[in-house]
């Protein structure tokens, strides 16, 4: 038995069904007659980044910047970097800032 194969086009254009759209992934999983799991992994080649991922990269800068800051300000602790980051414009909740810490001290 062989696969389906579809091209860029479709599949661009199934995930705006489901990005832009509203439409359920199952829904048009269902009515283009692909699998859920085919839409999900198109979602993921053409959809838009994921919120966490674009977290990610703002993590990245986040580290750059305090490798480069945080011995001159004598930082020991996360919390007083959250209160720079929330100063400086940045939503951030502790959480977050003591894994940007601990992934600047393990690279």
């Amino acid at each position: 038995m062989t696969s389906k194969r579809y091209t860029e086009e479709f599949k661009i254009e199934a995930v705006k069904h489901v990005t832009d759209r509203g439409y359920s992934v199952a829904e048009v999983a269902e009515r283009l007659g692909t699998t859920t799991n085919s839409l999900y992994a198109w979602m993921r080649q053409y959809g838009e980044p994921h919120p966490q991922q674009a977290n990610r990269t703002d993590d990245q800068a986040e580290i750059a910047k305090l490798k480069a800051d945080w011995p001159a300000a004598g930082r020991t602790a996360a919390r007083g970097y959250t209160g720079d980051m929330r100063e400086a414009g940045e939503t951030c909740s502790v959480h977050r800032v003591a894994r940007i810490v601990r992934e600047a001290c393990h690279q």
